[in-house]
Formats: C-alpha cells, sequence, structure tokens
C-alpha cells in the first residue's frame, strides 16, 4: 500500500447521522406557550443500509424528540432536504431518490436537529455468468463508464454515484470522485472503469502520469497498480478489485531517480542484464507515475535492443523496456537512466564475465589420519573456458573414490562467486583415495592422491581373561582390539600393547605384546598370588587405557617356583648378565620332601646368550652342596638340562650355581620369559612329587647411554 496524499471527507462522507445543536426556541404542537420540558436531541432511525438510495427508490425516515434523560417527548417533527434534485423528502419523512448525488436529509423539532447523509446512486446492471460478452455503461454525463466482465460478482445491482472530497493537496482532482457499491459485492472477474478528465487544466508533462487512486478509510490514498491514462481519449483508466471511492491523480514533480534493484550487476558474456529499472519520487518520497526515463549505454560497447523510453508506473517505477546487452567480452558496461527534461539520472554497472565451464581444485592435502580432519583444508574454483575464475555462485559438491573408506564432514557447499573453500572433512578407514569435486554439468576435478595411515585412538577387550590360578597362566588369555579415530580396526603396523593388573599381586608372561592388524594376543598371561576382584588394564602410545572386567584368582596348586635373585619379575639392560642366581622355590611342594629332580631351563635364544656356567651344583639355604649333571647339549635352542639329588629337600629354596646368561641388544625395550620343564621330581622314597613350574618374566630394556 501506498499512502500518497490525505484527502477529507465533507459532511456527507461518513453517511452517518449527524446531530446538531441549534439554539432555537419553538412552541409545543405550534401553540403560543413554551413546553415545559425541552428537547435535547432529534433521533433519526429507518436510515437506509451503508445511507445509500438507488435513483428512483423511496424510503421512509422516522424521528424522535427526547429530553436529556432519553425519554421520548411529542413534538412535531420538521423535515428538510439540502438538495431536492438529489432526493426530496416529504412532511413525514419519506425520502424520494431523484438524481445521482449526494444530500443531508435533516429533522427539527424544539430547537433541536439532526442530519442523515444520503448517497444516491445509479444501479448498473450485472452480466449473468452465462452472457456472451462484458456489459460497459456511461454514467454521470458521460463523466464515468464501468465495464462488467459476465460473472465478475455475485451482487446482481452494482451502484454507481459522484463522491464529494475535500482534498489539502490540488493533485487530488476531487471533481472526478466516485463511489462504487455496495460495500459487501465482492469482485471475481474482471471490473474497469474510464474516468474522464478535463486535461487542458492540467500541464501537459503531467498527463501521461494521471492515475486512479482508491480512497482508504482515514483519508488515506492507496494507488491502483494497473491504472493507466489515456491522452487523445481524455480518460484514465483502471481496474477494480472492489467497491469503494476513487479518484484521480495528478504525479507531482519529480526530485529524486533512484534505481530499483541496485546499480550493480554481474552476468555472462552477450547475456541479458535483468533487473534495470528506476523509481521516481517526490520530494516528499512519494512515487511519481507517468514521469518520462530514457535509458541509454554509455561509452563504446554494449547495446540496447528494443524501445529506450518508458513511463514510471503508479508505484513511480519504470524498467527498461527493452534488453541491455553486457558484452562481447570480458569487462565492465555503463547505462544511464535519465528523467526526461531534468538532470536527475542513475548510472547502471554490469560485469560481463566468461561462464563456468569447469571446476577446479587448486588445493587439497596429500596425507591424513583415519577419522581425523584432514590437515588441509580443499579449495575450488569454478573455471571458464580459459582458466580463468568464473564468478559465478553455485553448489559444489565432494566425493570419495574408493570404496574402502567414507569422507565426512561439509561435502557440499556454495561457491560464492566462483570459489569455495572445504574444511573439517575426514577420510574414514586406511588406504588410498581421491576426492572428487563437483558442480551440475561443469567438468569435475580430482585431488592427488591422499594417503591416509591409522593411528592407535582406542583399546578394546575383545576376550576377557578367565581361569587364573596363582603362578598358572590363565586358561582363556586376553585378546585386545586396536582402533583408529574412526573406531576402525587397525590395518597393518605394530602398536605395542602392554599389560598391567590392578589389584594385589604380580602379574607374569609376556606383558607386552605387538598386534597384529590390530589385534594384540596375549599367550601366557598369569598372576602370581592369590586374589579376589583384580583387573587387568591395557595401554598403549597413543590411546586411553582400556580395562578387563574383574575376576579372582585361585590360590596355587603345589609346585616350584623359578625365581631369580627371589623376584618373579627381572629387569635387566642390554649386555648384562644376571648377577644373582636361578632359585627353586619349594615353599608350596605340597607337604612332599623333594630328593631328586631332573629339570631343563629354557629361555628364548634371541633374548639371550649362553655364556657358560660355574661348577653345578644344588645349594639349600644351609648352603650345603650336592652333586649336579649337566647336559648342555641343546644351549643353541636355549636349553640346558640339571639332574641331581637333594639331601637336605626338607629346606625352602635351592640355588642353582651359576648359569651365565646375557641379554642380547633389543632395539625396544621386550619382555621374555625364562622357565623351567620338569622331567621328573621324587622323594626319599623314590616316590613322584607332582610340581607346577612358575616362570620368571625378564623386562630388558636397550643400552643404558
Amino acid at each position: 500500500m501506498v499512502h500518497e496524499r490525505k484527502v477529507k471527507r465533507a459532511l456527507w462522507s461518513s453517511l452517518a447521522t449527524v446531530g446538531a445543536t441549534v439554539s432555537l426556541l419553538a412552541s409545543c404542537d405550534g401553540g403560543p406557550t413554551e413546553p415545559r420540558t425541552a428537547v435535547a436531541e432529534i433521533s433519526v432511525t429507518g436510515v437506509p443500509v451503508e445511507n445509500m438510495l438507488p435513483v428512483g427508490a423511496i424510503t421512509p425516515l422516522s424521528a424522535v424528540a427526547r429530553d436529556a434523560a432519553g425519554a421520548a417527548l411529542e413534538r412535531k417533527i420538521s423535515w428538510r432536504s439540502t438538495n431536492p434534485s438529489v432526493a426530496s423528502v416529504s412532511s413525514a419523512g419519506v425520502i424520494t431518490a431523484v438524481s445521482p448525488g449526494v444530500v443531508a436529509i435533516s429533522a427539527s423539532a424544539g430547537g433541536e436537529s439532526a442530519a442523515v447523509g444520503i448517497a444516491v446512486r445509479l444501479p448498473v446492471p450485472v452480466p449473468a455468468p452465462t452472457a456472451p460478452a462484458p456489459v460497459t455503461t456511461s454514467l454521470l454525463d458521460n463523466a464515468l463508464s464501468i465495464t462488467i466482465a459476465p460473472g465478475a460478482t455475485t451482487t446482481g445491482t452494482l451502484t454507481v454515484g459522484p463522491a464529494v472530497l475535500e482534498a489539502d493537496d490540488a493533485r487530488v482532482l476531487t471533481s472526478t470522485a466516485f463511489a462504487v457499491g455496495p460495500a459487501s459485492a465482492v469482485f471475481a472477474g474482471a471490473v474497469s472503469v474510464e474516468v474522464r478528465v478535463n486535461l487542458a487544466a492540467i500541464p501537459a508533462a503531467k498527463r501521461p502520469g494521471l492515475r486512479l487512486f482508491r480512497v482508504l478509510p482515514g483519508g488515506d490514498l492507496e494507488g491502483i497498480a494497473a491504472s493507466s491514462v489515456d491522452i487523445a481519449r481524455s480518460v484514465v483508466i483502471a481496474p477494480l478489485a472492489g467497491p469503494g471511492t476513487f479518484v484521480v491523480v495528478v504525479p507531482g514533480d519529480a526530485a529524486q531517480l533512484v534505481d530499483a534493484e541496485g546499480a550493480s550487476r554481474r552476468v555472462e558474456v552477450g547475456e541479458s542484464v535483468p533487473g534495470i529499472g528506476v523509481i521516481a519520487r517526490d520530494a516528499a518520497g512519494n512515487p511519481v507515475p507517468g514521469a518520462s526515463i530514457e535509458f541509454s549505454t554509455e561509452g563504446v560497447t554494449g547495446s540496447i535492443i528494443g524501445d529506450t523510453i518508458a513511463l514510471t508506473d503508479i508505484q513511480g517505477r519504470a524498467n527498461l523496456p527493452g534488453d541491455w546487452i553486457a558484452g562481447p567480452t570480458k569487462g565492465t558496461y555503463f547505462l544511464r537512466a535519465r528523467l526526461l527534461g531534468s538532470p536527475l539520472s542513475v548510472q547502471f554497472s554490469a560485469v560481463a564475465v566468461q561462464p563456468a565451464v569447469a571446476v577446479r581444485i587448486n588445493s587439497a592435502p596429500t596425507t591424513g589420519l583415519s577419522g581425523v580432519i584432514l590437515p588441509a583444508a580443499i579449495t575450488v574454483e569454478l573455471v571458464d573456458e580459459f582458466g580463468a575464475r568464473a564468478e559465478e555462485t553455485q553448489q559444489v559438491t565432494l566425493s570419495l573414490l574408493g570404496s574402502s573408506g567414507t569422507l565426512n564432514g561439509t561435502t557440499t557447499d556454495l561457491a560464492v562467486l566462483g570459489g569455495v573453500i572445504f574444511q573439517g572433512q575426514r577420510i574414514n578407514g586406511p588406504g588410498t583415495f581421491r576426492i572428487v569435486a563437483s558442480s551440475g554439468t561443469l567438468k569435475p576435478d580430482t585431488t592427488d592422491a591422499i594417503t591416509i595411515t591409522q593411528e592407535a585412538a582406542s583399546l578394546v577387550v575383545l576376550t576377557q581373561p578367565a581361569g587364573a590360578v596363582s603362578g598358572v597362566a590363565f586358561t582363556t588369555q586376553p585378546v585386545v582390539e586396536v582402533r583408529d579415530h574412526a573406531g576402525i580396526r587397525l590395518i597393518g603396523g605394530s602398536p605395542l600393547i602392554a599389560a598391567d593388573l590392578q589389584g594385589s599381586g604380580t602379574l607374569l608372561g609376556t606383558r607386552s605384546v605387538a598386534a597384529v592388524n590390530g589385534l594384540a594376543t596375549f599367550t601366557n598371561l598369569a598372576i602370581d598370588g592369590a586374589a579376589n576382584g583384580v583387573n587387568l588394564v591395557f595401554s598403549t602410545a597413543t590411546a586411553p587405557n582400556a580395562f578387563s572386567a574383574s575376576f579372582d584368582v585361585a590360590a596355587p596348586p603345589p609346585g616350584i617356583r623359578l625365581l631369580v635373585g627371589q623376584t618373579p619379575l627381572f629387569n635387566l639392560f642390554s649386555g648384562q648378565v644376571f648377577g644373582p642366581s636361578f632359585q627353586f622355590d619349594l615353599s608350596n611342594r605340597g607337604g612332599a620332601n623333594v630328593a631328586a629332580l631332573d629339570v631343563s631351563f629354557t629361555w628364548d635364544p634371541a633374548r639371550f646368550s649362553y655364556e657358560g656356567q660355574n661348577p653345578w651344583f644344588w645349594r639349600d639355604s644351609t648352603n650345603t652342596a650336592a652333586v649336579v649333571t649337566v647336559d648342555d647339549s641343546q644351549v643353541a635352542a636355549g636349553i640346558i638340562r640339571f639332574t641331581g639329588s637333594t639331601p637336605f629337600a626338607t629346606t625352602a629354596t635351592f640355588d642353582l650355581g651359576g648359569v651365565i646368561l646375557k641379554a642380547l641388544p633389543p632395539t625396544t625395550t621386550v619382555e621374555t620369559v625364562i622357565t623351567a620343564i620338569v622331567h621328573s621330581a621324587t622323594n626319599a622314597a623314590g616316590a613322584p612329587v607332582p610340581i607346577t613350574i612358575r616362570p620368571t618374566t625378564v623386562t630388558i630394556y636397550p643400552p643404558a647411554p
């Protein structure tokens, strides 16, 4: 809605009962004495709907005089019409509608009066929906004609009559005001009017801008967008969307000219530049319709195909009627819109660019970790046939070549003016991949190879340890899976997985295992010491720890522990030999004496070299020695066999004379096991004694600095 101007309606315009107090004395029924009760007001009833009567209609009004308390008084009512040629009124208050116009009918008594505005209009027939053609009716001495299409409204008869307006602005042609009713009418089809205008009283330069406006409640004016003027016939033409009061308005003087949709454009070479239009406004900011606007190119290139002059519409807008072609080569082109007869103008610019034909990847990473954001952004451009950036705006999509992985993160983004930067993408899964950038029908582009490796990011206990007996390897050894940042099991690589104990006791066996294709399988873990509610904790360099379920460790069976320096765990640096001697701990022999042993020591020859031996003998805790027979024929395989008697077998511990083993250099810290194989064990009577050997775990560190 455009509030162009505000008008004031005359007395009749409200078409409502108006009360007026007149200070006159009157006699009751013409008698010689003044009534004892004064008339305070006159109330009028029987007013027609919308205060409107068609020509020829007759309707009675009634009036009652009332005192200050509102009580009815018996008084004679006098009736009067301000213009009997429009509508007359009888002494009984009967109105007769004579001709189109507006009149005030007043009722008076006892010095008071009330007036009712009545609009007299001409009835206009409405063609039936099945009528063959629209019906045109000329009205008001040919000052107005209305054309109604068949079925344009369901109202059987429309009424049309003149309206009286008072306007503060001389540009409102109050003489052209007219009203169409009834107010309840709904227009579903074409209803149009032609209003005759005295062009001689209007400056020639303003005549093209004459337009029809609708009068809104409160006096604001709303322009009818499709209104136009036919200067040759001296009529303003407009379609009506519904009933109301209408008036012709003369355009004001343009004081400013502005672009309608922005003064800058970007188009492809040789294409028409869209949306070229201007808006003319007067000094108050109101649109100026009917102004002549001329469009012309500036410079030696670019062209306009078609008309170059247009009139501003009811909203003050004029669009370039032809096509402005910015071209034929890349560059910036200019066009100017001028208000004819005025210095007002607006300059437009258009940058002509080559269309995009392909997608180009300018940069992308070549390496990355599975499940981790790529270390570098992927920058993409849309380019023309010459490889130059085509400053277009459209969607670009990334996709992954390679079936063994997935691309996560933002994979579709808008290339603004030909460029887009993708950040935060992840490739899940190891391998060698390429990323494709595509955009609609443009030729896609592919990155160089991107090598995605895995890093241990989490540990999962796949197989829980079970069957724990003190000093004896678990019957079910734990298996731990190593996963990357995407939750995928590692393929290749061999991260070292370390096991440790939470709870009482000592963890024995090979406690560090290299994972093979993401699985670390432990083979000989045991716990020395009975306990309840212990856990194993697994760790690696780059992932959080993983914990086994809680389990119990049963008491050990009868047997012999192999110790080094009184401990089941021993540490060495590379190149060191064992300082303490090997020992058999007989404290858990089940109550039986051990009189003779036939035992083989075993070790990993890849971790220890055999350096020789001191004279072999058994030595008990009282330092009493016994002769030992030694078989060292299998030292290359890491085996030495001992056979001997134990005359003091009731003591708890026997030392074995010096077996000299030397730790071999590892590249990293490793764990290995030294154990024994019991061929036979007998008591003094020669009966077998059951024995279980619990091994010693040795950690070998790289050479000390």
